[in-house]
């Protein structure tokens, strides 16, 4: 039955990108691109996902009067957005939809098997890997299987290699990814600020309509202390504490984090970013 179950959902899950990739073709038209060798901004897009439409609207407002690249997942050995309560799409489908999006928004595109060599078995197994780890299993990591272990780290290799080769072709002023925090944005993160190049990394949470956007450093590492948090939120100190320690908690495993303060140097002034 659960065998039945897991068909169903990944039936699911592809159907519902197919839709959307219909929908994004029809409503979002691509206008002629020009083919740029050097870039203002770069954009680790990756994949679409729920809160990739930040990314999308940045690419339409800085295209106008920069030269900008999306970086397009078009396949690994594991996604970030397969976890062992989610199933990834069909790559074909997903990378369609991501380009096409990303195109449409004025950037140009370069997918991730332009840059690697996709066929090599080199394993990675750092502190990004095991991060990714507790992001699949949720916490669980024992419950990993060793095929699961494996791809991830033949990924968190591949995305490495990447994020080397996009820095060492390109010098932009600016690039832009999300989170920041697993292999197919860390990577990425930790190669722009050895460069010495701006970055802005954002993160949704388990509150409507926020983002945290942070500059130069990771958005998932927010530090929460009593003086960002207001009284009619936390009621004492015990409160407090039990917070922190849940926040962290859930930070350090991947989860979704309660988002129940507004930090105002989290969030970057409008004029600052473009």
């Amino acid at each position: 039955m659960l065998y039945l179950y897991r068909i169903y959902f990944v039936f699911k899950i592809n159907l519902q990108y197919l839709y959307k990739l219909i929908l994004v073709k029809k409503n979002f038209p691509i206008k002629k691109n020009i083919k740029n060798k050097n870039f203002d901004v770069i954009f680790n897009t990756s994949y679409h996902w729920t809160f990739s439409w930040f990314e999308y609207a940045f690419m339409r407002k800085l295209s106008k009067n920069s030269r900008v690249l999306a970086i397009v997942c078009d396949g690994l050995d594991y996604c970030e957005l397969k976890t062992v309560t989610t199933s990834k799409p069909l790559c074909v489908l997903c990378t369609n939809v991501t380009s096409h999006l990303c195109k449409s928004s004025g950037a140009q595109v370069i997918k991730y098997s332009e840059l690697i060599d996709a066929s090599s078995q080199e394993e990675l197994k750092d502190n990004v890997f095991k991060n990714n780890l507790k992001h699949f299993s949720k916490g669980n990591v024992n419950s990993v299987s060793k095929k699961n272990s494996k791809d991830i780290a033949l990924s968190a290799y591949k995305c490495k290699k990447i994020a080397h080769t996009i820095f060492d072709n390109f010098k932009p002023k600016l690039t832009i990814t999300a989170n920041g925090k697993f292999i197919q944005t860390s990577y990425f993160m930790k190669k722009a600020l050895e460069k010495k190049i701006n970055i802005l990394s954002y993160e949704s949470f388990n509150s409507p309509f926020k983002l945290i956007v942070d500059r130069n450093q990771c958005s998932m590492d927010q530090i929460v202390s009593k003086k960002d948090l207001t009284s009619s939120l936390i009621s004492n100190f015990d409160d407090l504490k039990k917070y922190i320690a849940t926040f962290k908690y859930n930070q350090r495993y991947g989860k979704i984090t309660p988002f129940i303060y507004h930090n105002e140097k989290a969030f970057i002034n409008k004029k600052q970013i473009i």
